[in-house]
């Protein structure tokens, strides 16, 4: 039993803290901003943790469709991409970003990592 639990802590603690961060910075971005500026800028953590999801808990299917390595990193910049766009163009607090960011990107190499494990078994 707790080497399940553990195995499952491993695996599950950069999705989950994707979406506290998700949460976190939707929580500081200012209320006179428009909602869907609000949701967009926080898209990337919420993108990251589901696109982990997907490619970890569906690795055969991926092994089966050949996905090939050019493809797959194309894949998983998006939400870098997201990210870039977030710090850019809503104003939040700067201890916010100095804070957050940092443990998004260890979040998302995390979930690159073992997601290119799962899918290429390497």
């Amino acid at each position: 039993m707790a080497d399940a639990l553990v195995g499952y802590a491993v695996f599950g603690w950069a999705p989950f803290a994707c979406f506290v961060v998700g949460v976190l910075y939707f929580a500081s971005v200012p209320a006179a901003a428009p909602t869907l500026g609000r949701i967009a800028s926080v898209s990337y953590a919420p993108a990251s943790a589901l696109l982990f999801l997907v490619l970890a808990l569906n690795a055969p299917t991926f092994r089966a469709w050949s996905l090939s390595t050019p493809l797959f990193f194309a894949i998983q910049a998006l939400p870098l991409l997201l990210m870039s766009v977030s710090l850019a163009s809503i104003r939040r607090p700067r201890w916010v970003q100095f804070i957050l960011a940092p443990i998004a990107l260890l979040c998302i190499a995390w979930q690159v990592t073992w997601s290119y494990w799962s899918v290429y078994g390497k």
